[in-house]
């Protein structure tokens, strides 16, 4: 990691929580090619781009504006820069480093904004998970610029942060300050960068007079400053990352050629070397947790990247049909691979070599009944920043391993989106799960009713015994559906008499209740009046009419909701209550031009539900009859078609009361289902 900026994960917070999965397929150029350049920044004029690579592989890309200090992630998308300083002057020199638990302190250099002070000040400002804090002015020195601020968060959770200071034309110094403390002279210098090497320690690096030193800081003592290089006196433009070992790595320009030396961690150099003769630009290095090395520069207008993997130097360009790249930098995964940012022109772009992931995913218990849970496992191999799970039922998660719960019945289509550096892999499968209804069903359904419009909404009950009696309790919103009473009339309740009918309705706004209990059968003579057992059994219906003043396009839920006072519950003759599952349902207000109302059953538009309905079924069906003025009328079954077992349906529900016209029914409505059937027509 660089020692300018380690990591830019801490900026987007708990995003990059989501990337467990990474797999290496490959050293970082053994086979892997890099990706096509994408652009990063929108509309506006870029530079000085910054890769880091955090906890997890995240990888993130800070830019400097005109003004401000941008950043980007891969889990994004790199989608448009979001401003991350908040100046109030010209902000410059940003660097970020990221600690536990995410959070992150960006420091950079502004104008001060201390009113009566002149000079340039340390700004740093946190991210914690919610967003950026209000920066915080750290050095406040009247007439001193201070300037090329670097910072490095130790694992104890300190915060070392290192800047150059200058009076006017002066010559400048290097200090640095733990946290709050004190401003540590460092050593006459410029430019300083910074490094974390253990809980407690930190390395600091920096030029004067053309040669390039550090020394180590634990928070209270410096140690003895050591040479970098001095043996040409034109070094320059230092960068440092550390690896997993603690070795330090430096990359630095001896004059135009690019030079690179290493620091182990017990305080040895090794022999300086020449990774480009030159002439380039300055450099970025990266290292890896598990050793590797990467080196950009540009050189010609075009970027070169130096990479040490496997015990050897390889070299590649990476723009060769580029002639105006410039401002490289580069971050190394914990796998070795790179991601690289420079600047074409006034934009910045982003490459790597990371391979495209794969998407792959398996699932226990495909088959079950509702409330249907399963535990989804993620297969996906490969660099993954971010992934996205579509259940097929509306819901979403980015969670890794989900646990999801299908409340609705049906074949539910599955898909997994997996987006890494790298690119984007999906896979989908077909009806991979299938859920289905239990035994015992209490269902309200959704329907499109128009203001002003009064409702009999059916409330319907599968149950695979008789029962004798039920509950229904629900919360709603009165200011759409302001429910009156659960009404009995044209249900199959309601033919068999009962002889207990409680209903309590209690308006609290967007919380109002209904309870209600129906008995069939509570004093002698006791004749066995059952609802025999069946499937979508019209029992009752709420009663209300939609205030007309009610917008189109409005939405609101009936929810079956126990707790009440009561429960929701079917009473077999013998034997313990049945619970029955809830399908919640509500409404949906739609425009009222051109609504066609109707009752399911009417066939005939006579008004009335009559044999003459059956009757006419029949005739248009075999004798060639007039058509049915409102075809989803002549379909009281609501199967999309009209044959004879309408006229069946409509015989049975006159002379044996055992089944009830769907919705509908008994009051007008719209049609709650799509068919085939054709508009509703006036009357002959």
């Amino acid at each position: 990691m660089t020692g300018r900026l380690r990591t830019l994960f801490g900026v987007v917070a708990l995003a990059f929580l989501i990337v467990p999965f990474t797999v290496p397929l490959t050293g970082p150029l053994d086979g892997q090619t890099f990706t096509a350049p994408i652009q990063l920044n929108g509309i506006g004029s870029y530079s000085e781009p910054r890769v880091a690579v955090g906890t997890g592989n995240g990888v993130a890309v800070l830019l400097h504006g005109i003004q401000d200090i941008y950043f980007t992630s891969a889990l994004s998308g790199f989608s448009q820069p979001t401003l991350a300083t908040m100046s109030t002057g010209v902000s410059a020199h940003g660097r970020l480093d990221v600690g536990s638990l995410f959070t992150s302190q960006v420091v950079y250099d502004e104008d001060t904004a201390i009113p009566g002070q002149s000079g340039k000040d340390i700004y740093l400002v946190s991210n914690t998970g919610g967003g950026f804090g209000t920066p915080v002015n750290v050095t406040a020195t009247d007439a001193v610029d201070e300037t090329f601020p670097g910072i490095a968060i130790l694992g104890s959770g300190s915060i070392d942060i290192t800047y150059q200071r200058q009076v006017g034309a002066g010559p400048s110094d290097i200090y640095v300050q733990r946290d709050t403390g004190t401003p540590v002279l460092v050593a006459a210098g410029q430019l300083p960068v910074i490094v974390e090497v253990n809980l407690t320690t930190t390395f600091i690096a920096y030029e004067r007079g053309g040669s390039l030193y550090g020394r180590t800081f634990d928070g209270a003592l410096l140690g003895p400053e050591e040479v970098i290089a001095n043996d040409t006196m034109t070094h320059s433009d230092l960068e440092i990352a550390i690896d997993g070992a603690g070795n330090i790595h430096c990359a630095y320009l001896d004059g135009s050629e690019l030079t690179y030396r290493r620091r182990n961690a017990g305080g040895g150099y090794s022999v300086e070397e020449v990774r480009d003769p030159g002439p380039v630009g300055p450099p970025s290095i990266a290292a890896s947790p598990i050793g590797g090395i990467g080196i950009v520069c540009a050189r010609t207008g075009q970027i070169h990247f130096h990479e040490f993997s496997s015990g050897a130097w390889s070299s590649v360009n990476l723009t060769p049909t580029i002639f105006s790249a410039a401002q490289p930098s580069v971050g190394l995964d914990e796998f070795g691979f790179a991601h690289v940012a420079y600047r074409s022109g006034t934009n910045i772009r982003y490459t790597t070599n990371v391979p495209a992931p794969t998407a792959d995913f398996s699932a226990a218990g495909n088959n079950g009944t509702l409330p249907h849970t399963i535990a989804f496992t993620n297969l996906s191999t490969g660099n993954i920043s971010s992934l996205l799970w579509d259940f097929g039922d509306g819901n979403t998660s980015t969670m890794p391993t989900p646990v999801h719960t299908y409340t609705t019945p049906g074949l539910r289509t599955v898909t997994l989106t997996v987006q890494g550096p790298g690119g984007v892999a999906v896979e989908t499968k077909p009806n991979y799960i299938s859920s289905t209804l239990p035994a015992n069903v209490l269902r309200i359904p959704t329907l499109k009713v128009i203001p002003g419009q009064f409702v009999a909404h059916q409330v319907l009950a599968d149950h695979d015994e008789a029962i004798q009696g039920f509950q229904v309790a629900v919360v709603f919103d009165e200011a759409v559906t302001p429910i009156t009473t659960l009404s009995l009339d044209g249900s199959l309740t309601g033919g068999l008499g009962p002889d207990f009918i409680f209903v309590q309705v209690t308006p609290n706004g967007a919380q109002s209740e209904l309870t209600s209990a129906i008995l069939l059968e509570t004093q002698e003579p006791f004749t066995g009046q059952l609802l025999p057992a069946a499937n979508d059994q019209f029992i009752a219906a709420f009663h209300y009419t939609v205030p007309s003043t009610v917008l189109v396009g409005t939405t609101s839920d009936i929810v079956i909701t126990d707790g009440l006072g009561t429960n929701n519950i079917f009473s077999p003759t013998q034997g313990p209550s049945l619970v029955p599952y809830p399908l919640h349902g509500g409404v949906e207000v739609v425009d009222p031009t051109g609504a066609a109302l109707f009752v399911r059953g009417n066939a005939n538009g006579s008004g009335n539900i009559d044999i003459a309905d059956a009757v006419f079924v029949l005739t248009f069906l075999f004798a060639g009859g007039t058509p049915p003025p409102c075809p989803d009328a002549a379909d009281p079954n609501d199967n999309g078609t009209v044959d004879i077992a309408d006229a069946v349906n409509i015989l049975t529900f006159l002379f044996a009361g055992t089944v009830t016209p769907r919705y509908p029914f008994p009051e007008p409505g719209l049609d709650p289902t799509d068919d085939n059937l054709g508009p509703c027509m006036p009357a002959p």
